[in-house]
């Protein structure tokens, strides 16, 4: 089998939520997350073939609960925990989370747990409340930046980023400038964004007003140029810092592809005299946290050189 630096763990499945938008409810059924003993027993098979990464998984993922031996409810943060004891697993991701989900003891984790990146991926689909309200989402635009705030109090360079659904049933003009608003206010790292689409099924699907596609095709470009600023402005903040980057492979054109606390593809071209110095002492790259300085930024990845320094140079 392939080694792979990067793994994907399945936690949790299902959800209780029932946006209005969303099947997942429907086919996938109730939340349900997996034991503990299960995840761990898969994070030693993982270590075994090669993974340095864990990234875990669910539809809510920050809904896993698990009971512990003397019965105290166990939740996402004590999950990190205890995956972070594995000395092979260097670096730990998570996705997708809920708002209503995001307890303290996981805020504290991203602040005291040196392996859980920086980077929490926060849909919050709207910055309307109107909407919001119409999505059955069961929090406000108020809740979701009271969150934001939190989790910077404790992880003060934690980079956020979103998924939003544009053209939503009954959004106005003034709904999709509310959510720009927000996009400004967050500045979110990176985000993923969608025109609203029925689902057969899902009680969206039968709400009145529905959006013109034209002016779905309107907000989505004027929202994507926002999200896009933003993003190309965080990857600029990174050009001349140095970063501990977890190298995941080289491809066919010679350059070792990592990724970045701040889940940035980063990219060093093997080609470079001073990544060659670097790969002359340094042999195996692959699978290591090795320091990076970032010379170059793009709108989706960065580029960088090996830390002759780091080597006592």
């Amino acid at each position: 089998m392939k080694k792979k630096i990067s793994s994907f763990l399945t936690i949790q499945e299902g959800c209780d939520k029932f946006c209005s938008f969303c099947v997942v409810p429907y086919t996938r059924g109730p939340e349900y997350s997996r034991s503990i003993e299960s995840i761990m027993m898969e994070v030693k098979k993982l270590i075994k073939r090669g993974t340095r990464e864990i990234i875990l998984l669910g539809q809510n993922v920050n809904a896993w609960t698990s009971k512990g031996n003397k019965k105290f409810s166990l939740t996402l943060g004590n999950l990190i925990d205890e995956i972070s004891k594995c000395d092979e697993i260097l670096s730990i991701r998570y996705t997708t989370s809920h708002p209503l989900d995001m307890d303290l003891k996981l805020i504290e984790t991203h602040q005291k747990n040196k392996k859980l990146m920086p980077y929490l991926h926060l849909p919050i689909q709207s910055g309307s409340n109107n909407i919001l309200s119409k999505m059955n989402r069961k929090h406000t635009v108020e809740d979701y930046l009271k969150i934001i705030e939190k989790v910077k109090e404790y992880r003060p360079d934690i980079a956020i980023s979103s998924d939003f659904i544009v053209g939503f049933p009954g959004e106005t003009d003034q709904d999709h400038r509310k959510t720009l608003e927000l996009i400004n206010e967050v500045k979110f790292a990176s985000s993923y964004s969608f025109k609203y689409s029925p689902r057969p099924g899902t009680p969206s699907a039968d709400f009145e007003k529905q959006v013109d596609e034209k002016i779905k095709n309107s907000r989505l470009q004027e929202l994507q140029g926002k999200l896009k600023k933003h993003q190309l402005v965080f990857n600029q903040k990174s050009v001349n810092s140095k970063m501990n980057i977890l190298i995941l492979y080289k491809n066919k054109k010679n350059q070792y592809i990592g990724k970045s606390p701040y889940n940035q593809t980063v990219i060093i071209d093997e080609k470079l005299e001073s990544n060659q110095i670097f790969l002359n002492r340094c042999k195996k790259v692959v699978g290591q946290i090795i320091d990076v300085r970032i010379t170059n930024s793009f709108q989706n990845s960065l580029e960088g050189e090996f830390s002759i320094e780091s080597l006592g140079y």
